[in-house]
């Protein structure tokens, strides 16, 4: 007689094996994962720290080292600064950047003319350029209410598709308008009647972006991210410096008692040396976050307040610079 070996002691003992490697596999899961999770959240946080447009940067109270003075600066706390990071493309985005120039929105006010492209300031009034594909139109502003006491259309003032206006600039007594597109130009206009009474090239390769006077020279943002110091007599270039790249790109410049503040196309404002072009710092909103795009604009100095022409009409702030 033959006898069978019952199959449910190997049936028990494979139901065993297999649960327990099934635990083994589901232990080893949760392992992997939380150890993945930490180096995940620690790699994203660094990411999101040195790319965010809306990161704070430095709370208020906060002491740092600017590399560019030398020497410690403190603010009302007293505590050390973390280096600021800029998104990369901006020179100091390695994050050696300490110093910190906070803006501080005073007012705003919505010019009734659309698309306006540059903005300055003669000394009593501002002036707004206007333009699009079908006609240019030079205002000066009534400074309350942004409305206008003059307007003078410029038909001849661009002549090639594919070029447009960026920028404006109150020089003695006349208002020069930077060129950009298939001609890269800068344009001298009479303010009194919108005739124009010259041209100059620009010295840029992809065109000027913005453009603002001490009172001796000419500075010129660019696409490429170059700014450049040009005599007003023959246009010759005495300085230049990288404030930006290609990739991010600057649209408004405005000159400070030995500051040179830039505005960039997509993100951040930073504020360079006019004497040397060395970084000074990092421009942020009240609250320390880097300005977010619809803040960003043309650029002027009225006094002691920051006007930028962005998205959301003419802003004006005040500047404090909060760590030295």
């Amino acid at each position: 007689m033959n006898h069978r070996r019952p199959r449910w002691p190997l049936l028990l003992s494979a139901l065993l094996t297999f649960e327990r490697r099934a635990r083994l596999l589901w232990l080893s899961t949760l392992v992997l994962a939380f150890f993945a999770g930490r180096a995940s959240s620690t790699c994203g946080g660094a990411e999101h720290a040195a790319v965010a447009p809306t990161r704070p940067l430095l709370d208020g109270g906060v002491a740092s080292d600017s590399p560019h003075a030398g020497r410690p600066g403190v603010a009302d706390g007293g505590s050390r600064a973390e280096a600021i990071p800029l998104d990369a493309g901006w020179p100091g985005h390695d994050g050696s950047l300490r110093a910190v120039y906070r803006i501080v929105p005073r007012r705003n006010v919505a010019p009734a003319m659309g698309n306006s492209v540059g903005v300055t300031h003669d000394g009593r009034r501002l002036w707004l350029l206007s333009s699009n594909d079908v006609q240019h139109v030079l205002y000066e502003l009534d400074e309350a209410t942004s409305t206008p006491l003059r307007a003078h259309p410029l038909p001849a003032l661009i002549g090639t598709r594919g070029t447009s206006a960026h920028g404006i600039a109150w020089v003695d007594g006349a208002i020069w308008i930077a060129i950009a597109g298939n001609t890269n130009e800068l344009v001298q206009v009479d303010p009194d009647n919108g005739r124009i009474l010259r041209r100059r090239s620009a010295p840029t390769e992809l065109g000027p972006t913005g453009l603002s006077f001490d009172g001796q020279h000419l500075w010129l943002s660019s696409t490429s991210g170059h700014v450049y110091r040009m005599s007003t007599q023959n246009g010759s270039i005495e300085q230049r410096f990288l404030a930006g790249s290609p990739e991010v790109r600057s649209q408004g410049v405005a000159h400070r008692a030995g500051e040179i503040w830039v505005a960039g196309l997509f993100e951040q404002m930073v504020v360079y040396s006019s004497r040397d072009g060395a970084l000074l710092g990092a421009v942020t909103t009240e609250g320390g976050a880097h300005l977010p795009r619809e803040d960003l604009g043309q650029l002027c100095f009225v006094g002691d307040e920051l006007v930028v022409l962005s998205q959301r009409g003419l802003t004006y702030y005040r500047p404090e610079r909060v760590a030295e």
